[in-house]
Parts: C-alpha cells; sequence; structure tokens
C-alpha cells in the first residue's frame, strides 16, 4: 500500500485518504491520474479501511473502461477481490434480472431498433432512409434519458419532428408486444423497480455501501436518480469527472449533476491539477480555448516536469491554414508518410469526414486503424442512392428492360415524383410498366403528374447512360435535382445539409478515378473490405499505424502527435448559429481533442474562396488573436512565422 501511495502526488494522495462516509467530488482534467485515484481509493478501502470488496460498486460509462479499470485494479494488488466493476446499464441491468424483471425478455441493439421503426415511419412519412431511423433511434433514446419531448425533438430535421410523438408510442407498442427493451429501458425500469419497491430498494442498498462514479460529467438526470436511490443516506459516493470534458449532451448527459450532487450530498470537491500528459504549450492552448466558456468551474492545470524526462518540443501547436479541403488532406497525407515512430491520431469532428479521409489513405497506401463501428463513405445512403441512378441509367435508353424493384425504390421520388409504391409492382419493374400502371387513371390529376415525372426521368436515364461518371453524378444531383432534395431533406440544419453537399462532391471526385461504373463498383468493394481494418492484426510494419478516431470516439486516449482537420464555423461549432449551451458543449468537444495529444498538435482550418470564403472556428479566436499579436510586435508584414508557442504557416507545402 505504502509504495502505491509514493506514486500519488499530494493532491492524488489526498483524494484516496479522504474519510470514508463523506461525499467527495474530485475535479480530474486531462491526464491528471484519476484511474490511479480511483484504484488506489478501492485498495485504501479494502486494505486500510477494511471494507468489504463485495460492496464496493465501480462504475463507469463503457465496458472497455470498466475492463480496464479492473484490470489496473488487480495489478495493485497480490490476490483478486470481487469489486463489482461495471457500466451503469450493467448495473441496472443486474438488478433487474436479479430482482426477476427480465424473464423472456430480449435485448434490442440498433439494427433490431430500425427494423421495428422502418415500417411505424412508413406510416407517416413517404420517403424513409437508414438515416432517418437513426435520427429516431437518438431521439428516442435521448427523450428516455431525459423526460425531455421538446429537445427530443430538435435531435430531428425539421420536417421529421412533427410526428415523434406519434412515432415513439407505436415504437413502444410494438417494443413490448415484442418482449424486448433496449439499453435505455434499463435506466427507466430501474427506476420505476427501487421506487416502488421500497423492500428491494433497502436490499440494494445494503449490498453496496461505497459507491465509485468515473467520468461523473457524463452522466444523465435519469441515471443520477438512480444512483441517488441506491445511495440512500448511509452509501458513500467518490465520484471522479472533469465539467470540462463533458461532450455527450446529445445522449442526455447533463454536467449539472455535479453541482446537484455537491448541493444534494454537501460533497466536497477537490481539484488534481497536475497534467502528466501534455507538453506545457498543449496545456496552455487548450486552457485559452476551454476558458472561454462561462459555464464551468475553474480550475488551473500546471505541467508535472518532474515527471517528464524528454524536452519540451519548441513549436508544439501550430495552427494552419488551407484554402479547401483538398489542399488540407493533401498536406496531411504528407505528414502522415514521414510520421517515424510515434503514436500519431487524426481527430475528425464527424464519422462522414473521417471516412472519406480514410479512402485516401486506403489508395495511397498509408496504413491506418479505426477502432470506431461507423458506416463507410461507400455505405451512406447518398452514395447507394447514386450509385441506383447509375445502374438505372444502363437501361435508360430502353423503357422495356425491366430493373430491380429495390433499386427504383431507392430512387423513385427522390426527388418527390408522385410515384406511388404499387406502381413499381412485385419484380423486375421498368418506365414502361410504370405508366402501363397509370394508364388505368387518365383522368386523375395527379397520374398525370406521376406519368409527366416518368417521361421526364426516362428523358433523363437516356442522358445520363451516355455520360463519364464524374459529369453523371453531377448530372444527378443539378439537373435532377437530388441535390435540391437532399436541402429540402436536412431543412433548417445547415451543417447537414453542408456535409450531404460534400459527399457528393467527393462521390463525383473520387468516381473521376474510373472509366466505367463497374470498375468504380469493384474499387468501392475493396475499400469497404479494407477501410476498417487497413493494418492486418500480427502485419509487420515499419511505424504505427495513424489511427483515425472522431473527437468523441477520442476520450480517453493519449498520442504523441494529434492533428485536427476542419477547425471551422459549423463544424466547430457543428451547425449554424447553436445556443449558448451547444456552443459550450462543442468548445468542450474542441478541448478534449485538444488533449488527447502529447508532444505535437496541429489545428488545421479552411479560408475557402473570395466566392465561398470559410471562417475558422470562433474556438480558435483567442489563439488567433494571440497570434496576431505576436506578429505585430515581431514582423508584421511576414505571413509564414515560428512564433512560440504557436506557427501559423498559409501555404502548408
Amino acid at each position: 500500500m505504502n509504495d502505491v501511495f509514493r506514486r500519488l502526488n499530494a493532491a492524488q494522495r489526498e483524494a484516496v485518504l479522504h474519510k470514508p462516509g463523506v461525499p467527495l467530488f474530485v475535479s480530474a482534467g486531462p491526464g491528471s491520474g484519476k484511474t490511479a485515484v480511483l484504484t488506489a481509493r478501492i485498495l485504501y478501502l479494502i486494505e486500510e479501511q477494511k471494507v468489504l470488496p463485495q460492496e464496493i460498486l465501480v462504475i463507469t460509462f463503457t465496458k472497455a473502461a470498466a475492463l480496464s479499470m479492473q484490470q489496473r485494479f488487480h495489478k495493485l494488488v497480490s490476490k483478486v477481490y470481487p469489486v463489482n466493476f461495471g457500466t451503469f446499464h450493467a448495473c441496472f441491468y443486474h438488478i433487474l434480472q436479479e430482482s426477476g424483471q427480465l424473464r423472456h425478455w430480449k435485448l434490442l441493439n440498433d439494427s433490431q431498433k430500425k427494423r421495428i421503426l422502418s415500417p411505424i415511419l412508413r406510416k407517416y412519412l413517404s420517403d424513409t432512409n437508414e438515416a432517418m431511423a437513426q435520427e429516431f433511434v437518438s431521439a428516442i433514446s435521448y427523450y428516455k434519458n431525459t423526460s425531455d419531448a421538446e429537445t427530443a425533438c430538435t435531435r430531428l430535421s425539421q420536417s421529421y419532428r412533427q410526428y415523434f410523438s406519434a412515432v415513439f408510442t407505436e415504437y413502444e407498442k410494438a417494443r413490448k408486444q415484442s418482449h424486448a427493451f433496449d439499453f435505455d429501458d434499463m435506466v427507466y425500469e430501474c427506476r420505476k423497480l427501487l421506487c416502488d419497491r421500497k423492500d428491494l430498494l433497502v436490499y440494494w442498498q445494503k449490498c453496496f455501501r461505497h459507491i465509485l462514479v468515473d467520468e461523473f460529467q457524463d452522466i444523465n438526470a435519469m441515471q443520477y436518480e438512480v444512483l441517488k436511490l441506491l445511495a440512500g443516506k448511509d452509501t458513500c459516493i467518490f465520484a471522479v469527472g472533469d465539467d470540462d470534458q463533458a461532450i455527450y449532451g446529445f445522449r442526455g448527459a447533463d454536467p449539472f449533476c455535479i453541482k446537484r450532487l455537491i448541493e444534494d450530498y454537501g460533497a466536497k470537491m477537490l481539484a488534481l491539477q497536475i497534467n502528466y500528459r501534455c507538453c506545457q504549450q498543449i496545456i496552455d492552448a487548450a486552457q485559452l480555448v476551454i476558458e472561454e466558456n462561462k459555464e464551468r468551474i475553474v480550475k488551473h492545470s500546471q505541467i508535472a516536469f518532474a515527471k517528464r524526462e524528454e524536452t519540451e518540443p519548441e513549436n508544439a501547436v501550430s495552427l494552419r491554414e488551407f484554402q479547401n479541403r483538398e489542399e488540407q488532406y493533401r498536406y496531411l497525407a504528407a505528414r502522415l508518410r514521414e510520421r517515424g515512430v510515434e503514436q500519431c491520431a487524426v481527430l475528425f469532428r464527424t464519422n462522414v469526414y473521417m471516412q472519406g479521409f480514410a479512402v485516401r489513405l486506403f489508395k495511397e497506401g498509408i496504413p491506418y486503424v479505426m477502432k470506431e463501428h461507423g458506416a463507410g463513405i461507400y455505405e451512406h445512403f447518398i452514395a447507394k442512392d447514386i450509385m441506383a441512378y447509375l445502374k438505372l441509367s444502363c437501361v435508360g435508353a430502353d423503357e422495356d428492360t425491366g430493373m430491380d424493384r429495390a433499386l427504383w425504390l431507392k430512387v423513385i421520388n427522390k426527388p418527390f415524383r408522385n410515384i406511388d409504391r404499387e406502381a413499381l409492382g412485385e419484380d423486375k419493374v421498368s418506365i414502361r410498366s410504370m405508366l402501363a400502371y397509370y394508364k388505368a387513371y387518365d383522368a386523375a390529376y395527379d397520374a398525370d403528374c406521376a406519368r409527366e415525372a416518368l417521361k421526364k426521368l426516362s428523358y433523363h436515364l437516356r442522358a445520363l447512360c451516355r455520360m463519364e461518371l464524374y459529369l453523371g453524378i453531377r448530372y444527378i444531383c443539378k439537373a435532377m435535382g437530388y441535390e435540391h432534395y437532399l436541402h429540402k431533406l436536412a431543412a433548417q440544419d445547415q451543417s447537414k445539409a453542408e456535409e450531404w453537399e460534400w459527399i457528393c462532391d467527393w462521390l463525383a471526385a473520387d468516381a473521376r478515378q474510373y472509366a466505367t461504373l463497374k470498375e468504380w463498383e469493384e474499387a468501392q468493394r475493396r475499400v469497404t473490405n479494407g477501410a476498417n481494418h487497413s493494418v492486418e492484426k500480427g502485419a509487420a510494419c515499419e511505424y504505427q499505424p495513424v489511427e483515425l478516431l472522431t473527437a468523441h470516439g477520442a476520450k480517453g486516449l493519449e498520442f504523441d502527435r494529434v492533428w485536427i482537420p476542419d477547425c471551422n464555423e459549423k463544424i466547430y461549432p457543428h451547425g449554424s448559429m447553436p445556443d449558448d449551451k451547444t456552443c459550450e458543449e462543442e468548445r468542450r468537444l474542441l478541448y478534449v481533442a485538444m488533449t488527447r495529444a502529447k508532444k505535437s498538435l496541429e489545428l488545421l482550418y479552411l479560408t475557402g474562396t473570395r466566392e465561398r470564403p470559410r471562417l475558422p472556428s470562433r474556438f480558435l479566436n483567442p489563439l488567433l488573436i494571440r497570434l496576431q499579436a505576436r506578429r505585430t510586435r515581431s514582423c508584421p508584414d511576414t505571413h509564414q512565422m515560428h512564433l512560440p508557442p504557436f506557427h501559423t504557416p498559409h501555404h502548408p507545402e
């Protein structure tokens, strides 16, 4: 035990030795050794305070974090202690199962939830796709975790919001009829059980005398209510977290629960102020960014020089500007080719931009890994729609040739053409067969509209089949109205509209490399099969493959060198003119991404063109102002300067 204590700094030791029975919140910034504190605290309770190991519950937010915490703890001890490690959901599941509430019930994953939702959505919306289903899955999840229907609706595109209540009611009915539940139901059902059954509440309170919670800033209101029930008056709560790293508001997480903990339990607060990860320049830059937030617990970080053997890098933080994304990605690829043996990561705001860059690295033979589960860019609904149009154009000149019904269903009303699903029949479908369907409705206005739309579609398909792939995709997006359809679908979500427009442009540029649709399809298959595992397990590699992650997915990780591309308005913060609360969370997200870097951090942003200018993220303003002040003092006419601690060249090559 003494060896464990000797490895702790003064603040960490104070937290570990905090008097049991008195609630404590430990404010632990990036790289401050919170896991060391938690594992040492468990050991202290068992070996010094003689607490029974089985009465200790350690809650984390991911299965991987729970397993890592358990392994770290076991390395400290000479024997196995039966401490309870698990996620919130694992804890709630255990309580429900042991209390006999889950007999004959099955757990739903996201794919299964979408399958339940699909027929419900088709009742209310004519055009349905996977992206729409995912929006409803996210909105329903948010509502179950917060009971806030109004905010849950804002998770949906404007045109879907009016249907949320009806879709949710039908979804819940279908779910219960199937004897199924999802992770979000565990919180609600566990709370209901503990409120309704006082005998079970007392039983579980006695089971867990000490509750330790990691990443407390990620807790949501419903989870906090269950935690309060389990803790009661006698259970000791020891919570560790950092409000500056609260980045899961879109899931319902509420950092205000930290204040509730302090107020509800009179919890003492203790701050871990030494950062063992980042060099001083990175800490300073990140601090300048996060200090712009108003709703935060003020704290100060200082570098732990005594714990670092290497010298401080001369230019650890850089800001770099590029006219367009292609220039930015070309620079990134060049840097990744020369990265050496260091651990490197590129952190993206969204999965779509990450997947697009992954394809580039795959084709250029630059080793990388992606550990997050996300659909590849060729699996995006836009890519599938465009491929459907291109395949249909292969028989565009022949109105009698039938094509698979599934292809027509993807695009027949994108944009809206007033074509009934029944017009497509059951098997092979052609323009002529759909026209024949509408012959029986000569006097109907809708039938006239449908016939005219089909004739126009036939004309477009004939034109499309004569074009090169690149021009064909442009034709689909512009002349055939697909891009206009996407803008209507995105409604008031400008960031989504911009992202979807970028996908269209990216697909057109990608297709330009291939002579035929068959060649492009084959290339897509190769990328899709290899993109998520470009470095095979056990394969020899001269240097570390670069990790591609979203900023959210990088939380809890660290790397020697980090690049953060697209640090622009509408990306950081995501969307147009977000409210103050959302804006502060987006600033925290950039802060989290910045503090993943140990030795080198590069923030990249686009300037756009004179006709279509792009603004750097407002979150970079404190850094840019500081740079400009130093530039003015040093050499006002120079555009490329090494200005410690930041570097901001205009031309990347």
